[in-house]
């Protein structure tokens, strides 16, 4: 259930993602790209990631609900034999996402006068039942599609991953402890929970105001949420705290306040984790004392070839919106040796937001040292020895079947 809220987030932050034009592959170092600006964003997913979600149906769906299923993913995935890619069609996962979970409107917030109606909004629009949130493989599936970014997401990602399981929680308190104990607390926590379920609305007008290049309009939004969420939901908190000493309902108005005090840190300006190895192209090994570079920040790789290390996400050129703490950041990792360029990741699978990860591992040609030279030439011997081994057998049985039955 938590999985299937957090896709509603997380797939409005997928059409953030600068165009893009990728093959299929899964190596992330050979897609190709290209850019071109008349286009909205594009994204695409590779053979592997799609199998993953072939192979979900295949063991999770019912031999009757797996055409249903499979229509789902044909919805939300073009696989046209025709094209060269497996292109997300982000409108419609859009739609199949936000028609899963919906805030209920206000006005029938406004209008509970029994426990009954508390119960029938409850079901009808997060499938609450008395016994706890219905099961809801489809929306499982969808997620498939979206969660291998969430590292990319950064503070975007605790924002929804943090707010939807205090949604979560703060529903199955509603049910399980509020209500038996107050109707009026329980239709109090209720406003609660939809206002953390509302941000999925406050995301697709952003997005709207990004796709049509209004950048200022795309920051009003989100700051103008970030300060009337923690309003909204402060103003909350001081209504219900003042009147209960329940130590469950306590601990989750302290989590919920610790949240809001989280988002008034301004969390977009966090430092980016950048992480991975190099090692050699041919065997495999670490190479050590490389030069990594990222954002401006230098750091030598270690006796294991890996390097880990923080960057601030201070808007620039790179930024994608340009000098936008918002969006995404573009953390290219450059390594190099004796003032030599070696390699660069990927430019748009570089991109990241605030406090989020990339992780990248490079394989690169090396010189070979005298010891490694030594170490290919006895891989290469017990190779000849393979060889020399095998066909003598070879020839040998082929002297048997074909040869000795003549002559016997």
């Amino acid at each position: 259930m938590k999985k299937i809220l957090v896709a509603i987030f997380l797939v409005g932050i997928m059409l953030l993602v600068p165009i893009s034009n990728a093959y299929r592959t899964s190596n992330n170092e050979s897609i190709q790209i290209t850019e071109d600006d008349s286009e909205l964003p594009r994204f695409v997913i590779t053979d592997d990631e799609y199998s993953e979600s072939i192979d979900f149906i295949e063991e999770n769906f019912d031999e009757d609900e797996k055409p249903q299923a499979y229509n789902l993913l044909s919805r939300v995935v073009n696989t046209d034999e025709n094209e060269s890619e497996l292109e997300i069609d982000l409108i419609n996962l859009t739609y199949e996402l936000l028609s899963i979970y919906i805030p209920i409107p206000e006005e029938e917030l406004n209008n509970i006068n029994s426990e009954q109606d508390l119960d029938d909004l409850l079901n009808i629009y997060w499938g609450v039942t008395p016994s706890g949130f219905i099961e809801n493989l489809f929306g499982e599936l969808l997620i498939k599609i979206v969660e291998f970014i969430k590292d990319r997401l950064g503070w975007i990602y605790r924002l929804f991953n943090d707010g939807l399981s205090l949604f979560y929680n703060g529903t199955t308190l509603v049910v399980d402890v509020i209500k038996p104990i107050s109707f009026q607390i329980a239709v109090l926590f209720v406003f609660v929970v939809n206002k953390l379920l509302s941000a999925p609305m406050v995301i697709a007008e952003a997005i709207n105001e990004l796709f049509q290049q209004h950048y200022t309009e795309f920051d009003e939004i989100l700051n103008t949420f970030a300060n009337e969420f923690a309003s909204d939901i402060s103003a909350l908190i001081d209504e219900i705290i003042g009147f209960v000493t329940h130590p469950q309902i306590v601990a989750y108005l302290n989590e919920l306040q610790k949240f809001v005090n989280w988002l008034g840190e301004e969390p977009w300006t966090d430092k980016i984790h950048v992480i991975g190895s190099v090692k050699t192209l041919l065997l495999g090994q670490p190479w050590p004392g490389l030069i990594i570079n990222c954002k401006g920040e230098d750091l030598i790789t270690d006796s294991n070839g890996e390097f880990d290390f923080y960057v601030d996400p201070s808007p620039d050129g790179g930024s994608f919106p340009k000098n936008q703490y918002y969006g995404m950041h573009n953390c290219q990792i450059s390594v190099s040796n004796e003032n030599k360029l070696k390699k660069q990741s990927i430019e748009l699978l570089s991109y990241c937001f605030s406090g989020g990860e990339i992780s990248w591992s490079f394989r690169i040609i090396q010189k070979k040292t005298k010891d490694e030279r030594l170490t290919l030439f006895e891989l290469f011997e017990n190779f000849l020895k393979n060889i020399q081994s095998l066909f003598p057998n070879f020839f040998r049985i082929i002297r048997d079947i074909y040869i000795n039955p003549v002559y016997n």
